[in-house]
């Protein structure tokens, strides 16, 4: 039986039911927003609809979020930046920031041992965040330069805008 990712956040998260919505919200946004960068796969309008309204909707208004708004925000836009970075080096022929995008495209990773930290401590954090980041690299890295081959990111900006 294969354990979803859903069940791995509700363990590393002690089953805290708006830490648990707060990722799962997150989590469905940057998934909407990866297919809709790298083209993949098709998403479809009811999925970035969605996606919209966690962003405007659900996240705003999610209790743990905005009761630890300042710790979770800064890590939410590091992440973000993370991301972006990731995807400016994974499209250049450079295979040494490939490696550095493997790693660096799954910060969101650290939004989840962050939320661990704050209900559960220093030690629970350091646990999941080790469970966390094997989980999210566990693909492989040849999975992983495998899937770059079918992305259409035709015109994708680096740095903004």
């Amino acid at each position: 039986m294969t354990i979803t990712y859903q069940a791995h956040v509700h363990t590393w998260l002690k089953g805290h039911t708006d830490a648990c919505a707060f990722i799962d919200a997150l989590f469905d946004v940057a998934h909407v927003l990866d297919d809709l960068t790298d083209r993949d796969k098709p998403v479809q309008t009811k999925a970035v609809h969605a996606a919209f309204y966690a962003m405007l909707i659900d996240l705003p208004r999610n209790p743990f979020y905005v009761q630890h708004f300042t710790l979770l925000n800064g890590t939410l836009q590091t992440a973000f930046l993370n991301w972006q970075i990731a995807n400016a080096l994974e499209v250049k022929e450079d295979d040494a920031g490939k490696d550095v995008a493997f790693i660096l495209r799954s910060s969101y990773a650290d939004l989840v041992t962050l939320c661990a930290w704050i209900i559960g401590g220093h030690d629970w954090a350091v646990q999941v965040g080790q469970e966390v980041r094997l989980h999210a690299s566990n693909e492989g890295k040849a999975q992983y330069l495998a899937s770059l081959k079918n992305e259409k990111r035709s015109d994708m900006m680096v740095g903004g805008a």
